[in-house]
């Protein structure tokens, strides 16, 4: 696979056959949601540890942690059991030294993206865009990272918490994530796991590669590649049946994708043939008529 194709990951393996599945569509990163109660998708590290026994080497373990202490993360690195930190809670800058003072560890930092004000105004973020609760979708009832500090339970921002305008949160949200010391961004909405997406016009305010999250599967996937091209697609609810993974829809998603950045090569390779052909054609034009304005000049009874 070329390096500049979009990359794919299936987050929230926990069972054994979710690893036969990701085996078999081969997506280029899983994920394990570790030590996160709440969530459906919960492991403990040593169910990790034995899930990882079986995963084929050609995909890499991803470990999602919320707020976990830095040596929980730091171990499984160490011994191998995932090869990249996912952090999806509050973790700042802070967090990130500190877990890289264990080792030069790969590390990817969720934020949530701002959603759009309800209209009292009265919560600065739309409630129906952060689900609160039960923990039934994933892990939604808590807030990812958010930038001017305090929230509400449910992770919505109030005029308290220095929500001035929107505009203004979503230039400090993008300045965030835009300067993370974190080897990759992923942008989501809510929690993680609400199968919902955000508006995907406020991923032009990113200025480096980031994963794309939220409600992103079969049925979208083709669209986002073609809208956004992100460094890779990340999905979990998506991909799954009555809050299990789904065979099918994850080798559905995988061939999507990878169908979709085949034909997308292809066409670039089409377009880069074409510039090429161009710039021959042209060439040899200048020439002929170079060629044609020398002759007129040795024989200019012949142009009469």
């Amino acid at each position: 696979m070329s390096e500049n194709s979009v990359k794919i990951k299936i987050c929230g393996l926990s069972r054994p056959v979710d690893i036969d599945y990701v085996n078999e569509a081969e997506p280029d990163y899983c994920g394990f949601i570790i030590n996160v109660p709440k969530s459906i998708r919960n492991t403990t590290p040593d169910q990790v540890r034995a899930l990882r026994k079986n995963l084929s080497p050609k995909i890499i373990p991803v470990g999602v942690f919320r707020n976990a202490p830095v040596e929980t993360a730091a171990e499984l690195l160490l011994d191998g059991t995932i090869s990249v930190a996912q952090l999806h809670g509050s973790e700042d800058e802070d967090y990130i030294h500190k877990l890289r003072t264990f080792g030069a560890f790969t590390i990817f930092k969720a934020f949530r993206v701002p959603s759009l004000p309800n209209d009292s105004g009265k919560d600065g973020f739309a409630a129906k865009t952060l689900p609160t609760g039960s923990g039934k979708e994933g892990f939604a009832d808590r807030a990812l990272t958010t930038v001017s500090g305090k929230t509400d339970s449910v992770g919505r921002m109030s005029p308290s918490a220095g929500f001035e305008t929107y505009d203004a949160e979503l230039s400090r949200w993008a300045d965030a994530v835009n300067n993370s010391s974190a080897d990759m961004v992923l942008l989501d909405n809510g929690g993680g796991g609400t199968g919902k997406t955000f508006d995907w016009q406020l991923a032009e305010r990113i200025k480096r590669p980031y994963i794309l999250a939220g409600g992103i599967g079969p049925d979208n996937i083709a669209e986002a590649v073609k809208t956004l091209h992100p460094w890779c697609i990340d999905m979990s609810s998506s991909v799954e049946t009555d809050g299990k993974k789904d065979r099918g829809k994850i080798l559905d998603a995988v061939r999507i994708l990878r169908t979709v950045e085949m034909n997308r090569r292809a066409e670039e390779n089409r377009r880069i043939r074409l510039e090429q052909y161009g710039r021959v054609s042209s060439e040899f034009l200048k020439r002929a008529e170079a060629i044609q304005e020398k002759y007129r000049k040795m024989n200019p009874e012949d142009t009469q």
